[in-house]
């Protein structure tokens, strides 16, 4: 009999320590992706250089990893996310200490977010889509909507520059700025985080630049600031980001 019982309570002690671990409710989730993004800088207003003359801006297109550490509350989540993205921009103009800079280089772009997430109610595929998919069982997803206050810093490399010089090619600058991302997507909707479900999100940001330094790059064990100051409204950056991901743990 005690036997019996303490194999009852084993069972019960097991099930519960497995629905603490691996439920997805009420519970914290780290999501990891890839994200390829496209940017484009200074073209919230002004589209033409000083004096005066249309300048004709390609966007860059970078390619990174976004991973988010968040907290679940019913149908709420609030968290933090960060993107590391690498790219190439061709025709890249933009101003430094009230002068305009035009090149082509690479770009290296960090942003860190605190958010809060809105999850809709679960929705289930329409059927003649899961026609599709013969004997493969579709789970429901949610949509969600999130929203929240964007740190980015951005190294920019020019490979090829039209500017005075005092900027050498062994130089980079760095750019701070600050600004508000939004982002829509979907998600599957599993009872355990353990069956890794699967997102797909698209996201927008805006930001404006507020520090500028100038680095020189030329010895790489070692980063050696050459000057800051202030670079209000120096770059304007929309991007725009697709990212496809899951729930790690």
């Amino acid at each position: 009999m005690f036997t019996l019982i303490g194999r009852i309570c084993f069972v019960l002690f097991i099930a519960i320590m497995a629905k603490k671990s691996f439920s997805y409710e009420n519970d914290f989730a780290v999501r990891a992706g890839f994200s390829y993004a496209q940017s484009s800088f200074n073209s919230l207003e002004d589209k033409s250089s000083p004096t005066g003359e249309e300048i004709d801006r390609e966007d860059s297109r970078s390619y990174g990893v976004q991973t988010s550490f968040s907290y679940k509350w019913g149908r709420i989540l609030g968290g933090l996310e960060s993107r590391i993205l690498l790219g190439n921009a061709a025709d890249l103009a933009f101003n430094d200490d009230n002068q305009t800079i035009t090149g082509e280089g690479s770009i290296r772009t960090v942003d860190i977010t605190p958010f809060i997430q809105f999850n809709t109610k679960t929705f289930k595929i329409p059927g003649k889509i899961q026609q599709f998919f013969t004997g493969i069982n579709i789970s429901p997803w949610f949509g969600y909507m999130k929203f929240g206050p964007s740190w980015m810093i951005q190294s920019i490399e020019l490979d090829k520059f039209n500017v005075a010089e005092e900027f050498r090619e062994d130089h980079k600058l760095t750019y701070e700025s600050i600004g508000f991302n939004l982002a829509f997507g979907i998600e599957e909707d599993t009872p355990y985080k353990d069956m890794h479900p699967v997102f797909l999100e698209i996201s927008g940001a805006i930001y404006e630049s507020f520090k500028v330094s100038l680095v020189d790059k030329s010895n790489s064990q070692e980063i050696n600031i050459l000057g800051s100051r202030d670079a209000k409204q120096d770059i304007k950056t929309f991007t725009l980001v697709l990212t496809i991901g899951m729930i790690l743990f």
